[in-house]
């Protein structure tokens, strides 16, 4: 199994230990796997420190999704992932990406955080 499958199904799991070896054995966080997706993609959106894991090591957070368009902070936002929501943004995710009904990320962020987070301020 190549580098690039092996860090995308750490990614998958959540597993930071595995992560952060694959990154230290020379894993890019921006190489696809056979499935087409790169690790930011397939992350455990729940779990902000593999975010920010893969964030440092040069991860792209607006890759969209070969499928569908969509970025991992879109799918954050929609799942109410507020903590990783945060992440991506301060590593630049881009909130003027609509999803494939026009409604923008900054629309779907502002909801994930009036509607999942009750005493989180954050400034856009």
């Amino acid at each position: 199994m190549s580098l690039s499958d092996q860090l995308c199904n750490a990614c998958a799991t959540g597993n930071l230990l595995e992560i952060i070896t694959l990154l230290q054995n020379g894993a890019d966080v921006n190489i696809k796997n056979v499935f087409n997706r790169t690790a930011i993609q397939v992350v455990k959106l729940g779990d902000s420190r593999v975010i920010d894991t893969l964030l440092q090591a040069g991860a792209n957070p607006n890759v969209p999704d070969p499928s569908c368009g969509l970025t991992v902070t879109h799918d954050a936002a929609r799942e109410g992932f507020v903590d990783s929501v945060r992440v991506l943004l301060n590593y630049g995710a881009n909130v003027n990406i609509a999803d494939e009904r026009g409604t923008e990320l900054n629309d779907l962020i502002y909801f994930c955080f009036v509607f999942f987070s009750h005493l989180v301020l954050i400034d856009l």
